[in-house]
């Protein structure tokens, strides 16, 4: 096998921070494809002077070399860090106290392995990966059109959706069509049988295979399953909100929106070491932790208010996120006296702290 440490670990320097910390332990990343989890264990590797990268889905990797070679260094004292790319249980891991296993799924993470699950950027990491000095409104211009994925800002842009679909084609291999057809049902209200009902009129597939797939995708965050506070039914999500381009011209630019949203409030909610169970309510609201949200995007305070006419949690208040409006104001609704807060996506995303802890955060 050849030795390929080096020259994969250059990437350092070009690599930049994410708010994900990384502790001298034993780690298990996971997550979708081109999330940056291997950039992010290049990041921390910096800390180190003797590091061993083996990446198991390179064609040069041999596994029982590998395994050699990792013995070698570590009972040579020539290893401080080791990092395994797209891990597999083949590989014999050493009496190691500094070890990442990098993988799509937490299917084979090892007992004694802290696992943490990596997304694509939020907005606030997105802007700080730019280079360019734009502007935020530019940023955020770009940020809708070209979607969270790290290593997409800074391609060419006639390069940037055809660089997507390459990426869920290595990823997903013979699941690729199905996940194309997934990618138009975007903030969709399903079932998972729905999902299979539309799915096996252009596909030759069953139930025993659609069910797992979308507990594999779900379990690795390619995609997200919302429930529903009270009903079965379901809402599909991606972990890139832009992904529907890569099959479509076009998009449903609200469902897009919400999409956006909900990755912003599960980055929120692993900030604020709190649980990130979110719902989906009957207008289209998102039920979380941190507070309730609807995105309605271009609005005023009369729109907002005969939205918001039709809201029955039980809850005092909402926060309403706009592209173009802020305000406040109170709706006397059968059931509950509701205050709103319309806050721009720029300033909730860069911004937003919740007004009081809730129950679910860690002290």
């Amino acid at each position: 096998m050849q030795d390929i440490s080096k020259s994969y670990l250059e990437r350092v320097v070009g690599v930049k921070p994410r708010r994900y910390g990384l502790k001298k332990q034993k780690t298990f990343l996971y997550g979708a494809a081109a999330v940056g989890k291997s950039s992010l264990a290049f990041l921390h590797s910096a800390r180190y002077k003797k590091t061993l990268y083996i990446n198991c889905a390179d064609s040069r990797t041999n596994i029982e070399s590998a395994n050699a070679l990792i013995l070698k260094s570590f009972l040579e004292k020539n290893l401080e860090l080791l990092i395994i790319d797209s891990y597999t249980p083949h590989i014999s891991l050493p009496n190691l106290n500094h070890i990442i296993l990098i993988a799509d799924s937490i299917a084979h993470c090892p007992q004694d392995f802290k696992s943490k699950k990596i997304h694509a950027l939020s907005f606030e990491e997105y802007i700080s990966f730019d280079s360019k000095n734009l502007s935020i409104n530019n940023l955020f211009n770009l940020f809708l059109k070209e979607g969270n994925l790290p290593e997409i800002q800074t391609l060419n842009p006639s390069y940037k959706i055809t660089r997507k679909q390459e990426i869920l084609q290595l990823s997903l291999k013979n699941d690729f069509d199905i996940f194309c057809s997934l990618l138009t049902m975007q903030g969709q209200k399903l079932t998972i049988n729905h999902i299979y009902t539309i799915l096996k009129k252009t596909h030759k597939i069953s139930k025993d295979r659609i069910y797992p797939l979308l507990q594999s995708l779900n379990e690795s965050g390619f995609i997200f399953l919302l429930p529903h506070h009270t009903s079965p039914s379901k809402k599909l999500y991606f972990y890139d909100f832009t992904l529907p381009l890569c099959v479509n011209v076009e998009r449903d630019f609200l469902a897009s929106l919400e999409n956006m949203l909900l990755l912003e409030l599960i980055a929120f909610c692993e900030r604020y070491e709190c649980e990130s169970s979110i719902y989906y309510g009957d207008i289209g609201e998102f039920i979380s932790p941190l507070g309730i949200f609807i995105f309605l995007p271009f609005s005023t305070k009369e729109s907002i208010e005969s939205k918001l006419k039709k809201f029955s949690f039980n809850a005092s208040h909402i926060y309403v996120i706009t592209l173009n409006f802020e305000g406040k104001g109170t709706l006397n609704l059968a059931h509950t006296k509701l205050e709103w807060e319309a806050l721009n996506f720029i300033d909730f995303a860069l911004e937003f702290s919740p007004q009081a802890k809730p129950s679910h955060l860690k002290h």
